[in-house]
């Protein structure tokens, strides 16, 4: 196999990151096109746990804002006005204002907003109308036992772990390097908030812990 074919096609910049691994190891350039393969691998193999949490995430979180402020809550004024304007480069409020402007349901809006607005969610500009009271009714196998707030702060945690390596995947990004059983950890743990089955469905449905397996064994 011509590896340098190959490399030209990916384009060396895009190389750097797993080069340096193989380099900082003793291992070839060759070597280097393997842990891209296997980057590959394990991002495509994450895509189905990160489209079942963020589907199960948004529907909680929507569940919650009904409750809080009925079904219509992307039009409702008060849940509109506690948005905040800016979170970083990410614009909730506008998010929100500009999806709810081109979609007449709820239904048509959720799958629209960004994983960003969820895990916004969970600040505690949202603590005493939303979570201190439906935390635990769209969460039951949460433990509160640390209050509500800290609860909800470990659940935005675990969504920031999930949306990061999103982003990276998304983009075909260098994710070998990164703690991928914590995010997978974060996105069991969600699911199964929502419910045992839920957890277990989840769970069982992906084949993220098998791909880890077959990491080159080189790469530690």
């Amino acid at each position: 196999m011509n590896y340098s074919e190959i490399r030209a096609a990916i384009t060396p910049a895009r190389l750097t990151a797993f080069d340096q691994a193989a380099l900082t190891r003793c291992q070839s350039q060759n070597e280097a096109i393997e842990l891209y393969e296997w980057n590959a691998e394990i991002s495509s193999a994450l895509l189905l746990p990160m489209h079942y949490f963020e589907v199960v995430l948004r529907n909680a979180v929507h569940d919650a804002l009904s409750l809080a402020y009925q079904e219509q809550w992307p039009w409702d004024g008060s849940f509109v006005s506690s948005v905040r304007m800016k979170v970083g480069k990410y614009k909730p409020k506008n998010d929100l204002q500009q999806t709810a402007s081109r979609y007449h349901t709820t239904g048509k809006v959720i799958p629209e907003m960004k994983l960003a607005f969820w895990e916004q969610m969970f600040t505690n500009s949202y603590d005493d109308a939303v979570w201190k009271p439906y935390l635990g009714t769209v969460f039951p196998n949460l433990t509160l036992a640390n209050g509500i707030p800290n609860a909800a702060r470990s659940v935005r945690n675990d969504i920031e772990k999930v949306r990061r390596i999103r982003n990276r995947v998304a983009h075909h990004e260098p994710i070998f390097s990164q703690n991928i059983q914590g995010v997978l950890d974060a996105i069991h743990s969600i699911s199964a908030y929502r419910s045992t089955d839920v957890g277990a469905w989840v769970k069982n449905a992906h084949r993220v812990n098998t791909v880890l397996t077959q990491r080159p064994s080189w790469y530690v």
